[in-house]
């Protein structure tokens, strides 16, 4: 509910700015009701579409009712594959021109080939594949979290930078910095 209000609010302001853009970009599937000369839209997949059970109902409706009337208003579509790209145009009548493949970005600091890791980070990262899951059930990370947390090293959550030190102490053991 908070989401549509939200929405709804940022359209109506979008509606009262009296001048036109040059261009708006949409990072996020729908785009808004800003007035621009050019819109560019990110369509990262068509789940809620093919796959409507692995998302929330309300989600659904919002997708049916914006999505499709939405889409249209759009100069460009960028998708972040070919596979994404093949299939916009393919089962859902694209204009193979309107669309651009802008894979994501990556830090290649963080993210690199497993044969450049040093040992140490190569047996850090084999904690991970322990606690894998299946992407065929959008529901299963949550469903391993807690067995995630238990199992993973604890050297390794601050490493990741996103659970804060104190956090580490429901875990019990000791707890140290390197």
């Amino acid at each position: 509910m908070l989401k549509k209000i939200r929405r709804k609010s940022l359209n109506l302001l979008a509606s009262l700015y009296p001048r036109k853009f040059d261009l708006y970009f949409e990072p996020n599937f729908i785009p808004l009701d800003i007035k621009a000369k050019n819109i560019v839209t990110t369509v990262h997949d068509f789940s809620f579409q093919i796959h409507p059970n692995w998302h929330p109902l309300e989600r659904i409706e919002y997708f049916k009712n914006n999505f499709w009337k939405n889409i249209g208003r759009s100069n460009m579509i960028v998708t972040v594959s070919n596979f994404i790209r093949n299939q916009a145009i393919q089962e859902f009548g694209f204009e193979a021109d309107r669309i651009r493949v802008i894979p994501n970005g990556f830090d290649q600091e963080l993210f690199r080939p497993i044969q450049l890791l040093t040992p140490w980070q190569h047996e850090l990262s084999l904690a991970f594949q322990k606690a894998s899951f299946s992407l065929s059930d959008p529901l299963s990370p949550a469903r391993i979290c807690s067995t995630f947390w238990m199992r993973t090293p604890i050297l390794l959550l601050p490493c990741a930078g996103i659970i804060p030190w104190s956090w580490l102490d429901s875990r019990g053991g000791k707890i140290g910095k390197l």
